[in-house]
């Protein structure tokens, strides 16, 4: 089965949409965890900074992203084989 490139941005958009009618009285900040596998540096991640600073802006601060991206994830060497791991379990 296909995945859609626009599931992502779709998902992303609901939560925006779900933190619109956002109640004051919740005093908590929500912080996600959002993992790449191209480091930060790389070309194929470069809108993932303006998506993580309208994401909070849009929240008021209420939801967080905490990105981390390749080698921050598993180790250079170790990466082979957790590839290897993913594709055929």
């Amino acid at each position: 089965m296909k995945r859609s490139k626009v599931f992502v941005p779709g998902l992303i958009l609901a939560v925006l949409l779900g933190f619109s009618g956002w109640s004051s009285a919740v005093a908590e900040t929500i912080t996600l965890k959002l993992a790449t596998y191209d480091p930060k540096t790389a070309v194929t991640v470069s809108a993932i900074p303006k998506l993580i600073k309208l994401v909070e802006e849009k929240s008021k601060g209420k939801l967080k992203i905490d990105w981390i991206g390749g080698p921050e994830i598993t180790p250079g060497r170790k990466q082979p084989a957790a590839v290897q791991r993913a594709c055929w379990t």
